[in-house]
């Protein structure tokens, strides 16, 4: 039987951390998240105390759109917004407690992800993986 070819295989790949992020979000709080609110959480969670244009442009995204998400992120409880010190017209996004344990638990997420491919490759297959996918990332995003 010849291999899935390689579009294939990206499908069987993207379908399966579908399947484990969505089975592990629906046994947590993370669930009531929209993809597109987990991306921003996430990247509030990265950055250090984001102003709303800081998140617009990390995420390529306007700064209504950011509006938009962080509003539903802090009516869940999520997220807050702190006038900025600097700057009175700026505010500052922050991560609630409930959104430090869900980002949290969205980074284990990603672990557990990880951790497969630690199990089912040995050490220059992973290293040889991580160089392929930089590669591959820096094309498609650059």
């Amino acid at each position: 039987m010849e291999p899935p070819a390689f579009d294939q295989l990206i499908a069987i790949l993207t379908r399966s951390f579908a399947e484990l992020e969505s089975q592990a979000l629906s046994e947590s709080e993370l669930g009531e998240l929209s993809m597109k609110q987990l991306v921003y959480l996430d990247m509030i969670a990265s950055l250090d105390r984001p102003t709303f244009s800081d998140l617009a442009r990390s995420l390529g995204v306007s700064k209504p759109s950011v509006t938009a998400i962080v509003s539903k992120l802090m009516h869940k409880g999520y997220v807050e917004k702190v006038q900025s010190a600097e700057d009175r017209r700026a505010f500052h996004v922050l991560l609630t407690d409930k959104g430090k344990a869900l980002s949290l638990l969205h980074e284990n997420i990603h672990r557990r992800i990880a951790e497969h491919f630690t199990h089912a490759l040995d050490e220059h297959e992973l290293h040889q993986f991580a160089r392929l996918l930089n590669k591959a990332l820096k094309s498609a995003f650059s």
